[in-house]
């Protein structure tokens, strides 16, 4: 998948589904169950489960690769374990949704309108990673540039600030960018600072030694 959400796989897409739902206890889970073979084929017992962000919160969120440019139908609904039998589906018509060439996620809250919202950066499952060469390339080139822009800072204070060529980057390295651009600034001033109060008050206590 590239920068913009498009998927790096043409045949499938990384898809997401997100609601709200507070369940009575751990016995009760919530899945997303639709009209293709991933969704259960409107089979309770085969739903896409979903998880909870952190316990009681009643954020939910499910993750499955689809084929790409598929449509398909399907609602929210508690299944109770250990079973995972249905006990209340959404009372809303089925959600209809179009798939195109995008990642996303499907903002569903129960019983009410969806939004679909593009993954600029997803998480992958299966042999894919969030991981790649470039990324290595391109941190350990924001490195360099923070090395590099240090020891302009600390050594040659008062010279005026040169701004270090911009890399091409991935979702990664742009947004680590304006943190290795603005920390070293700041790092710097701030050492060149507490130097050169600590020399005036060693010249001053020495001065008074001597008078």
């Amino acid at each position: 998948m590239d920068r913009y959400g498009v998927s790096r796989h043409p045949s499938s897409l990384w898809i997401q589904f997100e609601c709200e739902y507070v369940v009575p206890n751990d016995g009760f889970v919530l899945a997303v169950c639709g009209s293709i073979p991933e969704l259960g084929n409107w089979n309770a017992s085969a739903a896409l489960i979903a998880d909870q962000h952190t316990k009681d919160s009643g954020k939910w969120v499910a993750g499955i690769h689809l084929p790409t440019n598929s449509t398909f139908a399907w609602k929210w609904v508690v299944l109770q374990r250990p079973n995972f039998t249905p006990c209340r589906w959404e009372e809303i018509p089925d959600r209809v949704a179009e798939l195109g060439e995008h990642n996303g996620t499907f903002l569903a809250p129960w019983n009410t309108e969806m939004a679909f919202d593009v993954i600029p950066f997803a998480r992958p499952r299966g042999n894919d990673s969030l991981w790649t060469n470039d990324d290595a390339k391109q941190l350990q080139t924001l490195l360099n540039l923070l090395s590099q822009q240090t020891n302009c800072e600390t050594s040659n204070p008062e010279e005026p600030e040169v701004q270090p060529k911009h890399q091409p980057v991935s979702i990664l390295g742009r947004g680590i960018l304006d943190i290795v651009f603005w920390l070293p600034r700041c790092v710097g001033r701030m050492a060149v600072s507490a130097f050169e109060f600590i020399k005036q008050k060693l010249v001053g206590l020495w001065q008074g030694l001597h008078n």
